[in-house]
């Protein structure tokens, strides 16, 4: 309405994308993924945070105040064991301030049995953001069998929400601003070295974005929720430092940099 193209006037309206890789240290993207690190370093320009710690133990407990401003516990009681649990769109996420201002939202996570916000917690009971990859998750959860290791047909998974989340840039470039968090767990969860394979892949998306000049206009976040927690290395002196240093790392416009 009226008020919305006003209030979105008033400012530069800014894509913000949020892409995560779950379990993943500052080191651990650097050792795994050197050429996208590269990419990101050298080509865009990325900021890279190289003191960022967790707040918590997991993935609910490092998203949850990212994505709300709060830890879970300031937050209404949303675990499924208790009687009293509401499900987590009670939570203040931040997408919706980005609907109030027009922007039109995505949340994409695979994995729904370990999801954010379906393991422990009661999940959502509407759908969340304007764009929501669950659906199609749970949909192709019987026939992954038909399908190679890591792949749904073809195509490997992780190149699947890539895709996805670019396609989503695209589709609104020049008529809406939009905010999409991306969440990727398969590859990097359970295997501190499984994620290397999809490192030309990002590498290459990431050069897709430039070359598109969906970054003209966009700021970039990529990150993690925090290191490694279930490898030996973990035992190590250095697996504990990394467990509490994931990747955190802002590309921001050159249009915002001379603002």
């Amino acid at each position: 309405d009226a008020e919305i193209v006003k209030r979105r006037r008033d400012f530069e309206a800014m894509n913000v994308l949020m892409v995560g890789f779950d379990s993943l240290s500052r080191n651990a993207f650097i050792r795994k993924l050197p050429k996208a690190y590269n990419f990101l370093t050298n080509e865009l320009k990325a900021d890279v945070l190289k003191g960022y710690n967790i707040i918590g133990d997991g993935t609910p407990q490092a998203l949850i105040p990212i994505l709300t401003g709060f830890t879970e516990l300031e937050l209404p009681e949303t675990r499924k064991r208790k009687f009293s649990a509401q499900h987590v769109n009670v939570y203040p996420f931040v997408w919706k301030n980005y609907e109030d201002v027009g922007y039109v939202t995505a949340f994409n996570e695979d994995q729904p049995k370990i999801g954010t916000f379906s393991y422990r917690l009661k999940g959502f009971d509407e759908q969340p953001t304007d764009h929501y990859m669950r659906n199609y998750y749970v949909a192709i959860e019987a026939d992954l069998h038909h399908s190679k290791k890591l792949c749904i047909g073809s195509r490997p998974r992780h190149q699947v929400m890539l895709d996805y989340t670019v396609d989503f840039l695209q589709k609104y470039n020049g008529t809406n601003p939009c905010f999409g968090f991306s969440f990727h767990a398969e590859l990097s969860h359970d295997s501190i070295n499984l994620i290397g394979v999809a490192d030309e892949d990002i590498t290459y998306w990431l050069k897709k974005l430039q070359k598109s000049n969906l970054l003209t206009n966009t700021l970039l976040i990529m990150m993690s929720d925090h290191g490694n927690r279930f490898m030996e290395t973990r035992n190590s002196l250095n697996g504990k430092m990394e467990e509490r240093l994931p990747f955190f790392s802002f590309v921001f416009p050159e249009k915002f940099k001379r603002k």
